[in-house]
């Protein structure tokens, strides 16, 4: 019985580890050394390259690998089960998983299968000076923060909000211990096996959770125009979003809101259009991997975080783009 290792379950797709998993090994590390113990890295999946340098350099000093074709896609039972056999093996003091679509679905239904406590949603956590685990989460749309106190006996499962945390750069000389646990899981505690894997709409899917993120700002100008930031998500395979002042145009619903009074976002790329960049949009997406802006005012705060900018009116910019998005994509039929 291990007792007081500190846990992060790996969020992956395609042979790439996500970035909310750094933020959750970068957290998990200060939890890790204030308890004098582990950090280690779980992760699920099928044919998983060696991440033993790629997790030890965020902080991991072992990585827990189940290796299984059963594991290649997310499956709610077949997860759930496996990870609450690991856990009752080897009885970790917490388990970090991050708050996206998969976190969500897994950690409720494992704490309920362990009866132990859960935080949710959450973008801060520590010990308290008696070493027991404080999880602070927002509340009333993110206006108000409350911190928890997980009192009960270990293990305690807490869910983490992508973008919220943030991570210092990886030690490049660090490479953790990597172990075989796929022996120690219930891998028939379930039949279910998914019979194939369908790519979500982008239109549907929850912001926090996007890959791609086309924001439009009050520099569209008008509803009219609001039809652009739509095309260019479809042209592109990403999810609409927008700031407090389209949100109160009505151009968008409240969910699809981002910065302080709406939701954080971390996606691999972030393209506004005619956002100029208020404190409180910045905020939301201080976790973008690469920011993309369009924008009439060459003196627009944006324009100086972002890895490309455009100084342009978006009426003009915006077409041209997508008319080269899809001379692009026909050439490439034309090819096959």
């Amino acid at each position: 019985m291990v007792g007081n290792q500190v846990w992060v379950f790996v969020e992956h797709s395609q042979q790439q580890v996500h970035s909310v998993t750094f933020e959750m090994l970068d957290e998990g590390r200060r939890i890790a050394n204030r308890l004098r113990s582990d950090l280690v890295a779980v992760v699920f999946g099928h044919q998983l390259p060696d991440w033993g340098a790629v997790l030890g350099g965020y902080g991991a000093d072992s990585v827990y690998v189940a290796d299984h074709p059963i594991l290649a896609d997310y499956a709610t039972d077949t997860y759930v089960a496996g990870l609450v056999a690991l856990i009752r093996q080897r009885s970790p003091f917490v388990v970090l998983l991050a708050a996206t679509a998969n976190g969500r679905d897994l950690a409720p239904r494992a704490a309920a299968r362990l009866w132990t406590g859960l935080a949710s949603d959450c973008t801060m956590i520590k010990l308290d000076r008696d070493g027991r685990l404080e999880a602070t989460r927002p509340t009333h749309q993110n206006k108000v923060y409350s911190t928890i106190v997980l009192d009960s006996p270990p293990p305690f499962l807490v869910t983490l909000r992508p973008g919220a945390i943030g991570m210092d750069k990886p030690d490049t000389s660090r490479r953790a211990r990597v172990e075989s646990v796929v022996e120690e899981i219930d891998l028939c505690a379930s039949p279910a096996v998914p019979a194939k894997t369908t790519k979500a709409d982008p239109s549907t899917i929850d912001i926090s959770d996007a890959e791609i993120i086309i924001s439009g700002g009050r520099g569209m100008g008008s509803a009219q125009n609001w039809h652009l930031v739509q095309e260019l998500a479809d042209e592109l395979g990403g999810c609409v979003a927008g700031t407090r002042m389209a949100m109160d145009a009505g151009w968008i619903p409240r969910e699809r809101l981002v910065g302080q009074t709406g939701k954080y976002v971390s996606p691999k790329l972030y393209l506004t259009l005619g956002v100029s960049g208020a404190r409180e949009h910045m905020a939301g997406i201080s976790e973008a991997e690469n920011v993309v802006a369009v924008n009439h005012d060459s003196c627009a705060p944006i324009l100086g975080a972002a890895q490309m900018a455009v100084v342009g009116d978006v009426e003009e910019v915006v077409p041209a783009l997508i008319r080269k998005l899809r001379q692009r994509r026909q050439a490439q039929r034309e090819k096959a």
